[in-house]
């Protein structure tokens, strides 16, 4: 199994009209029902800027347990601000055969992510297990970098390396949910999202993407668990990691159309509602928005 295959999934669709602001959220980030049901939930996106650093997350964190008492809540969360950029500055620098500058930048993002872990103050037992997975990520980021080449520089290794910001940012804001008291769980959305192998440009089978998306992300969210989901990775048939022209708020319900919709350019957090998939049996009231 591929290291980038540890994670699991994504989520939202099914729009309903924007709630009214309330006391909790500000006007972009409202929860979208006000009493709890388990049937309909919330996707929060946050942006780079949201995530940058451990206060930024924290603050994050907390819009979504205050949702989370309400409804079902899937979050997606990008890179923090700027990682990514450095990531293709790497590429880049591996393409010129500057391997020394590359590996630098490399171990400097690592040692950025383990600095927001000890400023999210976690107990000690979850420190450690998520410094241990903080630590696989790195050394799968400096395997990609190595001191010397030569390296195949090519739009596959472009796509992988722009994976690990998202991936590093998921632990780190399921970690800032989980101090909070909110199980939740890094997902990688490259777990369920499939598509063609046109690498920095690739476009999702959007069935196979559905049903997966189902799979994974339903019994999470049925188990009270919040998932935490990389933005716009997703994976070929065989495997291998792919980076998406677009995010895709994945319908959960399955008469709902799937829906893509340009990157969001903003960094600011934003939220859309989805269903869960009906039931034969009820798991609660009927419950309608406000």
């Amino acid at each position: 199994m591929c290291p980038e295959r540890q994670e699991v999934s994504l989520a939202a669709g099914d729009h309903l009209a924007p709630p009214k602001a309330n006391a909790l959220f500000p006007r972009d980030v409202t929860a979208a029902t006000s009493t709890r049901c388990p049937e309909r939930g919330i996707a929060f996106k946050f942006g780079g800027s949201s995530l940058l650093g451990a206060d930024c997350i924290l603050h994050a964190a907390a819009l979504v347990r205050d949702a989370a008492a309400a409804s079902p809540v899937t979050v997606v969360v990008s890179a923090m601000k700027g990682v990514t950029d450095t990531l293709l500055e790497i590429a880049g620098k591996l393409a010129r055969n500057d391997f020394a500058k590359a590996r630098e930048a490399a171990e400097h993002l690592v040692v950025l992510h383990l600095d927001v872990l000890n400023a999210l103050q976690l107990p000690e037992h979850d420190h450690a297990q998520v410094r241990h997975e903080l630590k696989l990520l790195a050394r799968d980021l400096l395997h990609e970098t190595p001191k010397r080449g030569p390296v195949a520089v090519d739009p596959a290794l472009f796509d992988r390396l722009a994976s690990f910001g998202e991936r590093f940012s998921a632990r780190l804001f399921a970690a800032a949910l989980n101090k909070l008291g909110i199980v939740a769980v890094p997902v990688a959305s490259s777990d369920f999202v499939l598509t063609c192998d046109t690498f920095q440009d690739a476009k999702p089978h959007l069935r196979q993407t559905r049903e997966r998306g189902r799979e994974v992300l339903v019994p999470l969210l049925e188990s009270g668990i919040v998932p935490v989901v990389t933005g716009f990775i997703g994976a070929t048939l065989d495997g291998r990691i792919t980076t998406l022209v677009a995010i895709a708020p994945i319908s959960l319900a399955p008469s709902s159309p799937m829906s893509w919709t340009p990157k969001n350019s903003s960094s600011g957090p934003t939220w859309t509602a989805f269903s869960l998939p009906a039931r034969t049996k009820s798991r609660g009231p009927n419950c309608s928005t406000n």
